[in-house]
């Protein structure tokens, strides 16, 4: 099974609903596959459940419904595995289509950014602090420490315009291959990376288990579904 979702935070949501019809109410899911977190780090890991348990005060969830799945699946005693391929493959794969390290890294910052943006959590704290945040968590993978002026430079070569959180909607992260943002070309490299090893773990675990269900963003689905279609047939739409 596959929910193809719109991205949420909030239990009241259709997808959280879902879950809820094929997780937390059936008992057919032996695996689940989600986005948002590597696959490197195994089957159910104690990290993602303690993160996710940490979620849901007043039916809101930070990590979407990631966490939500994830806060189920260990109550059920479900296994889950993360989908992402690491960021050291992201960087190096990224190469391939002319993008470098800091295009990467500072595009993960952009879309941080944005979603941080829309949960509200930058609320009261400033780009720089945000900015000294994401450095902690990516400085392994900085051949030089950048500071915030790098990004701000980068983001305004490329870009053709001023850094402003204001400025920061969903347009800017989002995936084109031809678009006008340096960003969204940078996005668009990323997401099929991240397909292109998110339907290889897909196809290795339904090899593993027979019910497997996955939970991804739409727009994943839209680029999975040819690939996911040849291996195991057309889907049936539930």
């Amino acid at each position: 099974m596959y929910i193809a979702s719109l991205h949420s935070n909030n239990e009241t949501s259709k997808t959280f609903k879902l879950i809820d019809k094929y997780l937390k109410d059936g008992e057919e899911v032996d695996l689940l596959i989600l986005e948002g977190f590597n696959h490197s780090l195994g089957a159910s890991p104690m990290s993602m459940v303690t993160w996710a348990n940490n979620q849901g005060r007043d039916g809101f969830y930070e990590g979407y419904e990631t966490a939500y799945a994830i806060k189920v699946a260990s109550t059920k005693k479900k296994i889950f595995w993360g989908a992402e391929p690491d960021v050291e493959f992201i960087i190096e794969e990224a190469k391939k289509y002319g993008f470098g390290c800091r295009d990467v890294l500072f595009y993960f910052f952009v879309q941080q950014v944005f979603q941080n943006k829309e949960n509200g959590v930058l609320e009261g704290k400033s780009i720089k602090d945000f900015f000294n945040s994401f450095l902690q968590d990516h400085l392994i993978y900085f051949k030089t420490v950048p500071e915030l002026t790098d990004f701000l430079s980068w983001f305004q070569i490329k870009n053709k315009f001023e850094f402003k959180l204001e400025d920061i909607d969903e347009e800017v992260p989002a995936p084109n291959f031809r678009g006008e943002l340096y960003t969204q070309r940078v996005s668009s490299a990323i997401c099929i990376i991240r397909d292109r090893f998110i339907c290889t773990v897909i196809a290795d675990k339904m090899n593993e288990q027979k019910n497997v269900l996955a939970i991804f963003g739409g727009s994943h689905w839209s680029t999975q579904r040819r690939a996911l279609s040849d291996t195991f047939g057309e889907p049936r739409f539930l």
